[in-house]
């Protein structure tokens, strides 16, 4: 039916087209566009340190306390936990139909929440913080690549994207530079065989060795009434 009255009447088919490339046009122009959308601040995390106390002290003195705090608050979405020795960290996520101009309202009243957990937190614990991690994004990416004809230094590339970093950090607007694809520094050990049987060694032993030179090892532990710190 629609399609023989269109068919037939030419100027109504053309006057329909018409409109519609209007409204499209007019629909296109008033479309709101960014170039970095704008990211509401969702997700945060609080952590908590207790020193020197284990992973199950944690767990049960801090923790638990600091999420039935939150859990008070209805637009939180969800709250997932980790407890390890010495830090309880509680990730916050709130409903996606939270919108923007509330949001700040919100985490002040996350930050309300926390206080009053503190008050009952055992004494030697920390005051709960929130890490303040707002949603960002990239507008500008820089990417170095080594064009001579040797084998790429990874060293000495690394030491250029740390001159462009503090080049870049100064320029008005710019808020966070990170330099991304460093390699750790390592150190090849090559063992001859036969001294080492020499001075009766194995390679364990030498690998012995090296490991207790690294400086992260825990010198010792101090045990306590209530809780154990780590040297």
């Amino acid at each position: 039916m629609w399609s023989n009255l269109f068919f037939r009447n030419r100027r109504l088919t053309t006057l329909t087209i018409g409109l519609i490339l209007v409204a499209g046009f007019s629909a296109l122009s008033a479309l709101p566009r960014q170039e970095d959308p704008s990211l509401t601040h969702r997700f945060d995390a609080a952590n908590t340190p207790f020193p020197g106390a284990s992973a199950e002290r944690v767990e049960a003195l801090i923790t638990e306390k600091i999420e039935a705090a939150l859990s008070e608050i209805d637009e939180i979405k969800r709250l997932r936990s980790t407890s390890r020795t010495g830090m309880s960290t509680v990730a916050i996520e709130f409903e996606d139909s939270v919108r923007k101009e509330d949001i700040e309202t919100l985490w002040s009243q996350v930050r309300d929440k926390l206080k009053d957990a503190e008050r009952d937190l055992p004494e030697g614990a920390g005051t709960p913080y929130l890490l303040d991690r707002e949603s960002a994004v990239f507008t500008y990416m820089v990417g170095l690549t080594w064009h001579m004809p040797s084998e790429p230094q990874v060293d000495i590339l690394g030491r250029f994207a740390k001159e462009l970093e503090r080049i870049i950090s100064p320029i008005p607007g710019t808020e966070e530079t990170d330099v991304f694809g460093e390699l750790d520094e390592e150190f090849i050990v090559t063992i001859d065989p036969d001294a080492l049987a020499s001075v009766s060694l194995t390679v364990k032993d030498v690998s012995d060795a090296i490991a207790r030179t690294d400086s992260k090892t825990p010198a010792g532990l101090l045990r306590g009434a209530s809780h154990d710190l780590i040297v």
